[in-house]
C-alpha cells in the first residue's frame, strides 16, 4: 500500500481562509455563540438570566468608573484580532481609535448584504433614513468626537 501526500494547489485557500469562510457562514440557534480560537471554530452555550445580569451591572459599574478616562466598557461584540475572533462579555477599549458610523439600508437576506451603506467618520451626525429607527440621529454625544489621524 502506498501513501500520497495530498499537496494544497497554489489557487485554494490556506487552512485560516477556509476556517474564517465556515465562521462567517454559521447560522447558530438561538442561545449559541461561535469563536475561532487558535484555529479552530468553538461553539458555546450564551450565558443564562443570572450571568447575563451580572455582565450587565459590571458594565454598568465598569463604565461609570471608566467614564472620564481613556477608555470605555462594551459588550454584545465580536472581538476580531489576529485571525481569532472572540465574543466576550465584557471588555475595555480605548477611546482613542478611529471610529466610523455605518449604516445599513435595503437589506438583501438572500445575499446577506445590503444595497445602502453609508458611512460617516465619529463626530458627524447621521440621521437612520428608514425602519423602526427612522428619523433617529447618531451625533457627536453618542459617538464622542472625530478621532485625531494615527
Amino acid at each position: 500500500m502506498a501513501a500520497l501526500a495530498h499537496e494544497r494547489p497554489e489557487n485554494e485557500p490556506g487552512l485560516d481562509a477556509v476556517v474564517w469562510q465556515a465562521w462567517e457562514a454559521m447560522e447558530l440557534p438561538e442561545g449559541y455563540r461561535a469563536e475561532i480560537i487558535e484555529g479552530a471554530i468553538e461553539v458555546s452555550p450564551t450565558g443564562g438570566y443570572s450571568h447575563s445580569q451580572i455582565v450587565f451591572l459590571l458594565k454598568e459599574v465598569l463604565g461609570d468608573f471608566l467614564r472620564d478616562g481613556d477608555f470605555a466598557a462594551r459588550n454584545g461584540t465580536n472581538v476580531i484580532h489576529e485571525g481569532c475572533v472572540w465574543v466576550p462579555d465584557l471588555f475595555i477599549v480605548d477611546h482613542d481609535d478611529q471610529g466610523t458610523v455605518t449604516v445599513l439600508t435595503e437589506p438583501r437576506p438572500e445575499k446577506a448584504d445590503w444595497v445602502g451603506v453609508h458611512r460617516v467618520p465619529y463626530g458627524t451626525e447621521v440621521t437612520i433614513p428608514e425602519g423602526p429607527a427612522k428619523g433617529f440621529v447618531v451625533t457627536e454625544a453618542i459617538t464622542g468626537p472625530a478621532r485625531a489621524e494615527k
